[in-house]
């Protein structure tokens, strides 16, 4: 009798037990683990002419998708910006088109891509980069000296 009343007496402590160390074991297989960017940024920009002579950006990276950039060209001689926001998608990005129908002139030009500090980017990207963008490296990688490490490549391109 002593044993099954003990038995009975200790089965909901048993049972709150067992309980929580299910909860424990639940909690870790819903932890989801992020990757961090641990490669060096790549980036490549390529400029091309539409059929109305207005110049077309589009380029390549490893950056993480829906990263925000900025593309900048400029053209010194003819004292011309334009710039355009672009999205990472599958390893691409395109901006522009640049420039009014037939108004692209001869000369050189400079592309410049940024991607904005950390803090602009999307909450998933920002999760591989680092909320101060702590997780980049590579040729282009610079401290913003203000929120962190940003990311601008220069590209140069002559229309002749």
């Amino acid at each position: 009798m002593n044993k099954l009343f003990l038995s009975i007496a200790l089965l909901p402590y048993l049972l709150f037990i067992s309980a929580c160390s299910d909860e424990q074991n639940n909690t870790e297989k819903s932890i989801v683990e992020v990757s961090i960017m641990n490669v060096p940024v790549e980036m490549d920009a390529f400029m091309s002419m539409s059929e109305d002579d207005r110049i077309q950006v589009s380029g390549t990276s490893n950056l993480p998708n829906n990263t925000a950039l900025l593309v900048s060209v400029t053209n010194k001689a003819l004292k011309y910006l334009a710039q355009d926001k672009a999205t990472i998608l599958n390893g691409k990005f395109s901006a522009g088109p640049f420039g009014s129908n037939g108004s692209l002139k001869l000369g050189d030009y400079i592309i410049k891509v940024t991607m904005p500090v950390s803090s602009v980017q999307p909450k998933e990207v920002q999760k591989i980069i680092g909320d101060s963008g702590q997780h980049l490296n590579g040729n282009g990688v610079v401290d913003s000296s203000f929120a962190g490490n940003v990311v601008e490549k220069t590209f140069y391109y002559t229309v002749k």
